[in-house]
């Protein structure tokens, strides 16, 4: 009788919203293996080559298409990508969960950014794939290509920022628009490499795949515990 009361608060535990993170989290992984089995090779050059010649004009290749403000657009988007805009936005985000007294939630966004802005780097050195070469490069670099680090650090930071703003409402409007949001600019930032010309289209989608299932793992570990928890409680109270 016990056991059979107690097995009824196991199906509590799995909620539809943890499912679906799981399911998005598994295709994310499944994606970048995918892209990494393949890209780092070569075997989407040609088409990722043509990707790149699009955003060129044909009088002059060294230009983007577009006019002069679309470029400059461009750089100042891809900035919000860059590791010392990152880190003082993150920065900024963890003061005020301090001031405010969630610690938790800042300890979880700092473990979330730091460690995944050292596993870009380490796959990056992994893969050592060069940057692409069939156009010239409109702003610096000095890593390798893949995966992005724009893409997956940008796809780190505010997809953590996003899931975490969103279990500060109730609303499910408010849900959806700050994780739309993250989704944005990740994705905003990710297309400024390849327009720009400083990454392959796979680079930037192996970052977008890494960064979102990093950030959705993160978010799950201690949305587990509390569930883990919670039932733990409730058949400590049974017994």
């Amino acid at each position: 009788m016990r056991l059979k009361k107690l097995t009824q608060h196991f199906p509590a535990s799995i909620d539809l919203p943890f499912i679906i993170v799981s399911a998005i989290c598994c295709f994310a992984i499944w994606t970048f293996i995918e892209l990494a089995d393949d890209a780092p090779e070569g075997d989407y050059l040609e088409i990722e080559n043509k990707v790149l010649t699009f955003f060129r004009s044909a009088e002059n290749p060294e230009q983007a298409i577009g006019p002069f403000w679309v470029e400059q657009t461009a750089l100042e988007i891809t900035s919000l990508g860059s590791i010392p805009v990152l880190t003082l936005i993150v920065v900024l985000c963890v003061l005020h969960m301090l001031l405010i007294r969630k610690y938790g939630m800042a300890i979880l966004l700092t473990l979330s950014t730091v460690l995944g802005g050292a596993l870009t780097f380490l796959l990056k050195d992994i893969f050592e794939r060069a940057r692409p070469d069939k156009v010239s490069a409109l702003v610096d670099v000095m890593t390798y290509s893949f995966p992005s680090g724009h893409a997956m650090t940008s796809s780190i930071v505010f997809m953590t920022l996003g899931a975490l703003l969103a279990q500060t409402v109730s609303n499910n409007l408010e849900k959806a628009y700050f994780i739309a949001t993250a989704l944005f600019l990740s994705f905003a930032i990710g297309f400024t490499r390849v327009y720009l010309g400083v990454h392959y289209p796979t680079d930037v989608m192996a970052g977008w795949a890494a960064g979102t299932a990093w950030a959705l793992i993160c978010w799950s570990i201690p949305h587990v515990f509390v569930r883990i928890r919670r039932t733990y409680s409730k058949s400590e109270k049974l017994l």
